[in-house]
């Protein structure tokens, strides 16, 4: 899987939809985008197992916390 671009987000931030999208970076970092992203910006989120049980942590919202901050 190739990596996200911020040309990539940008884009698929300004399809309006009525589904919420998940676009994903790898290693359970994710990009979730809700159905109409005039009303909240795309946000980070962690998906992980705690105690075998999926489970999930936010990390910020796009563009606050940039691509760049991920790829480390």
């Amino acid at each position: 899987m190739p990596p996200l671009t911020a040309l990539e987000i940008r884009q698929e931030a300004a399809r309006r939809t009525d589904k919420t999208r998940t676009l994903r970076e790898g290693n359970g970092l994710n990009l979730i985008i809700p159905a109409c992203a005039a009303n909240g910006n795309p946000r980070w989120v962690q998906r992980f197992a705690r105690n075998g049980k999926p489970s999930m942590r936010g990390l910020g919202g796009y563009p606050e916390v940039s691509l760049g901050l991920h790829k480390r």
